[in-house]
């Protein structure tokens, strides 16, 4: 999945100053449907002069990962079906 981020970095009185900030993203699907979206962001970023640089950048991330990581405690019962009842007969 691609991740798009608008990323920045802030203008300093000395270099490392400040560190890059990410300010908005948005996935590939959201992108895609609304690409004005970040890049009307980054306009209004840029019209506060308070910015050397200021880019979307897009990273390509491993989505199952990011489910991990999001989603630490769902697990796979794995079991095997012994019985099973036919709901059709249930009640009869």
């Amino acid at each position: 999945m691609k991740l798009h981020v608008l990323m920045a970095q802030r203008k300093g009185q000395y270099d490392g100053q400040y560190g890059i900030e990410a300010f908005e993203s948005a996935s590939e699907y959201d992108y895609d449907d609304n690409p004005g979206y970040l890049k009307d962001k980054a306009n209004s970023l840029l019209e506060t002069k308070e910015f050397d640089s200021i880019e979307i950048v897009t990273f390509q991330v491993n989505e199952n990962e990011i489910l991990k990581i999001l989603f630490p405690d769902k697990k796979i019962l794995n079991s095997k079906i012994i019985d099973s009842t036919n709901h059709k007969n249930i009640g009869s």
